[in-house]
Formats: C-alpha cells, structure tokens, sequence
C-alpha cells in the first residue's frame, strides 16, 4: 500500500513538473524574475520535499527544502514548508526561525503557524 502512495505521488510530481510558470521572488525590498528553467527547478525539489513530508521522511523533505533556499535563499514557500517539517520533528526553535523567514519573505501562511506555535 505504502509503494502505491509512493508512485502516486511520484506520478503526481510528474504531471505538475509540467505547469510551472515562472514567478518573482522577492529579494530585499525589491523583486526579482527568475528565468523559468530556475524557478521550475526551484518548484520540483519543493514538491519533492512535499511528497517526502507526505510519506513521513520528514529529514528527507528538509534536504529538498535546503535545496532549494540554497538556490534561491528569498524562496518563502521552501522555508514555510521546511518549517512545517521542523515543527512535525519537534523542531521547534528551527520551525519558528523558517516561518518567520518565510513571513518575511511575504508568505502569508507564516503568521498563522507563527502565532499558534510559536509563543
């Protein structure tokens, strides 16, 4: 059962690697565009990280995660979603650090996490 959801997900990641667009990424007070083969390299280890994170390899989604802030160290949805990965290890100091970078970064998501988790 758990080798179907893996090949599901898999399959999934697939379909999506084929609509991504590319997107701005917000860089101090500035934004900048990212060319789209970059953003959609950004976009795959997120969504890699995600499935990891959906199958419970929580250290394994945080890899992808860190992978892509490497490339891109203003990508808020790769520190939100490693926060969340974080927080599920019992991470706690490591999860409010990211949302609150992620917050920063302008995801909106951030606050909500940040104020029921991090007091």
């Amino acid at each position: 059962m758990k080798s179907i959801k893996y090949l599901f997900i898999l399959f999934f990641i697939f379909l999506l690697s084929f609509s991504a667009k590319s997107q701005t990424g917000k860089k101090g007070n500035y934004f900048v565009t990212l060319d789209a083969d970059t953003q959609e390299k950004l976009d795959s280890l997120v969504r890699i990280g995600n499935s990891y994170y959906m199958l419970g390899q929580l250290n394994i989604s945080i890899e992808y995660y860190d992978k892509a802030i490497k490339m891109n160290p203003n990508f808020a949805k790769a520190f939100f979603n490693r926060g969340n990965s974080n927080f599920d290890l019992g991470l706690k100091k490591e999860a409010c650090d990211d949302w609150l970078k992620a917050l920063q970064l302008g995801h909106e998501e951030a606050e909500d996490s940040m104020l029921q988790n991090c007091k």
